[in-house]
Order: C-alpha cells, then structure tokens, then sequence
C-alpha cells in the first residue's frame, strides 16, 4: 500500500505532469510527531548513534502502525560497590532516573516504550570476579528499583543476559 502519492500541477490544476508536490494524506502527522520525537533524542543524545537511517524509519513505522518502540540496555554491576544492595542516593537510581525522563519524553510525544533491561551476570562473575551471590542480589536490587521508576513510563521487562544469550545463540553463532 502507498502511503504517499505524487501529484503533478498545470494550469492550477493538479492532476498533470507540470510542476510536482507530495500529497502526504494521513502521513503528514506521523511524519510531524517522529520530527519531533527525533528533534528530543537529538537533543538528549551524548553520541551520534549509528544507523539513523533504520532508526527514523524505525521511529515513523512505530507512529503509523501504533507500534510500540522496543529498546534495550545491558547493565553490568558496579565491581567496587561493597553492597549489592542499591539505595536511593545511588548512581543506579540517577541513571534510571535519566532513563524515566527520556521514556517521558518519547511518550509525551505519543509513542510507547518497551524497555528490556539486561543485567550483564556473566560479566559480574565472570570479567569482574564477583560472586554470584554478590551479582544476584545486585541485579534484584536493580530490577526492584527499575520497576519502581520506570514501570508507569514503558513496559519493563528484565532478562539476565546469561539467559538472554542462550535464548539467542544462533544470533552469536553468526555473529
């Protein structure tokens, strides 16, 4: 299906080969509300992300399907924390605070976030020799204050990346 038509103009009537427009129809608001989205990220951004291409397209199929928008990070634990037990005045929380207003953000403008948040087990124990006691814990507390901060503003999901690469192997076995 063609969501944008060209339409020619001559005489000051359209329908010919002189003279071009875009009739844009029911696209030119999703085009209006992902240059805006896009205009916040920019605006947000610490890096030029790669690929911005794929990433407006992205951005403009979620508004005109009414998709959601699907984002993830990976979050390994802090190795010089004593506790694994994240408190209020943490960095975590600042940083999960950084996350909720970006995810505000983009709601403001009318789209919808799901947000899968994976704890880097694997590197706790494995790169950074925590203890796996040490890292479990870390990653509860995490997940805890994920839900209590983010979940009004995306549809969180947690999945340890040990689990998250095995589900995904053939991906990596590609890779």
């Amino acid at each position: 299906r063609r969501v944008v038509q060209r339409e020619y103009l001559m005489d000051g009537k359209w329908g010919s080969i002189q003279g071009s427009r875009y009739n844009l129809g029911d696209v030119s608001s999703v085009l209006e509300s992902t240059a805006g989205l896009w205009k916040f990220l920019k605006e947000k951004e610490v890096q030029s992300p790669e690929k911005q291409d794929e990433i407006l397209a992205t951005l403009f199929n979620a508004g005109f399907y009414k998709r959601r928008i699907s984002l993830f990070s990976p979050w390994g634990p802090r190795y010089k924390k004593s506790s694994p037990i994240i408190n209020e005045e943490d960095l975590e929380v600042k940083t999960l605070q950084e996350i909720r207003s970006l995810f505000e953000g983009i709601r403001d403008r009318g789209y919808s976030v799901d947000f899968l948040l994976v704890p880097a087990d694997f590197y706790g124990t494995n790169i950074n020799n925590l203890s796996s006691v040490f890292v479990r814990e870390y990653f509860s507390s995490l997940r805890d204050f994920a839900k209590s901060k983010l979940d009004d503003v995306c549809t969180l999901s947690v999945k340890s990346w040990s689990i998250f690469k095995v589900e995904h192997a053939a991906t990596y076995d590609v890779l």
